[in-house]
């Protein structure tokens, strides 16, 4: 005699790991996760997560890492999905100024300042003070910061306007 029976594919786990914490803006893709498939004989990984099984991973934000394993031959398919938290990247703002200019009656504004971080390199507006008259001006700016950059203040700059040729 003898009986016929179905052996059938075996169950299978993914696991996408990501490290803990938060991930700051690079401008470029955030790849930071791994995922591991197990089953019984089955030991997949740890391996990285194939750059298409992530989704919204460039700015700040919740971004997902999706591992999917379709499985075949002896094993059956498996997934699973982990979030991860993109935060803003520090900026700089620097303010350059002459050390003097030379009075002509005007509002002088001989100075510059730039905000840099991770894919930014702008320009923004300065505030300055006592720079109509001789002696010390002053020159301030901020950034406000955007949707992948945290804001930014730069350190006050002082010039000198001096006295301009007597005719």
């Amino acid at each position: 005699d003898s009986e016929n029976f179905q052996i059938t594919p075996a169950p299978t786990t993914t696991t996408v790991i990501c490290p803990p914490g938060t991930f700051v803006y690079t401008g470029s893709p955030i790849e930071p996760c791994t995922f591991t498939v197990t089953g019984p004989g089955l030991n997949i990984g740890p391996s990285p997560v194939a750059p298409a099984g992530y989704t919204n991973n460039t700015n700040v934000g919740t971004a997902t890492a999706t591992q999917n394993y379709a499985g075949g031959g002896n094993y059956q398919g498996s997934s699973d999905s982990e979030n991860f938290a993109i935060t803003p990247s520090p900026t700089t703002t620097t303010i350059t100024c002459p050390a003097s200019v030379v009075f002509n009656n005007t509002a002088q504004t001989p100075c510059t300042a730039t905000v840099t971080g991770a894919n930014l390199n702008t320009t923004v507006p300065i505030v300055y003070g006592n720079n109509t008259n001789v002696g010390t001006a002053t020159a301030n700016a901020s950034y406000p910061g955007g949707p992948n950059h945290s804001a930014s203040t730069a350190t006050q700059v002082t010039f000198q306007i001096t006295p301009g040729p007597t005719v």
